[in-house]
């Protein structure tokens, strides 16, 4: 430090040195960062800074009101670099009858930016942003909607695929072959309206056929054992407790 002549007589006169080294440096930051710049009441574009509103990570923001009325938090940051000097007023774009290859804007919808627009594809009605509209982008909301790294295949013939090593076509065979529903059960779906399970050897990972939730559950929880399962059966047919009263 300025004006401090250190003599070093042995590793404690260094310690201690490094030790008061390292407090100043804590407080001269702390000094730097305690004059932050109050930025309340000046204007920044239409934005005016009304009072600080919290941090976002380790930036402070402000709730700001703007010359059109509307109140906006923004980041400080912002405000000073000019990249953020309104709401978003500003942005009023008249998309009313604006049409492209998906849709045909309505209406505005409550938020700024975003529209009511009729979707050519399900012939529905969704709520879009303007950059969406412009880029010409189907609705997420479409049940035609394909991401664009969509792989040809529908969800569920995708996840049974891949989990399983069927397809869905399999799956809706095996299902006929079993009579239309559960093996055991015959349940043709699950009351919530899911679809039935498909049951697999846990050794092999290959698949069995298809059964309900109740009926799967049932085998697992017997661990697919054989014996265990005729003894339960046989548990069924001759109850213990009804030997003894004979």
């Amino acid at each position: 430090m300025p004006g401090t002549t250190a003599i070093f007589s042995g590793r404690e006169s260094r310690n201690t040195l490094l030790c008061n080294i390292n407090t100043y440096a804590v407080v001269l930051i702390g000094k730097v960062m305690s004059k932050k710049t109050n930025i309340i009441g000046k204007k920044f574009g239409k934005l005016i800074p009304i009072k600080e509103y919290g941090t976002i990570g380790k930036q402070l923001t402000y709730e700001c009101i703007c010359e059109c009325g509307n109140k906006k938090v923004i980041k400080g940051n912002s405000l000073k670099s000019g990249n953020t000097k309104t709401c978003g007023c500003s942005i009023k774009v008249d998309l009313t009858g604006y049409e492209n290859d998906e849709c045909k804007v309505l209406d505005r919808a409550d938020k700024l930016t975003y529209w009511n627009t009729l979707c050519k594809g399900c012939g529905k009605i969704h709520t879009q942003n303007s950059r969406e509209i412009r880029k010409n982008s189907k609705n997420r909301d479409c049940k035609f909607y394909k991401p664009h790294n969509w792989s040809g295949l529908e969800r569920t013939d995708m996840i049974m695929r891949r989990e399983y090593g069927i397809t869905l076509n399999e799956y809706h065979s095996i299902i006929k072959e079993q009579g239309g529903g559960c093996y055991i059960c015959g349940r043709k779906k699950e009351p919530d309206g899911r679809r039935l399970s498909i049951d697999h050897d846990h050794d092999t990972n290959k698949v069995r056929g298809v059964l309900c939730y109740s009926c799967n559950k049932g085998l697992g929880l017997f661990y697919d054992n054989i014996n265990s399962l005729e003894k339960a059966i046989l548990y069924l047919k001759n109850p213990p407790y009804q030997n003894i009263n004979n």
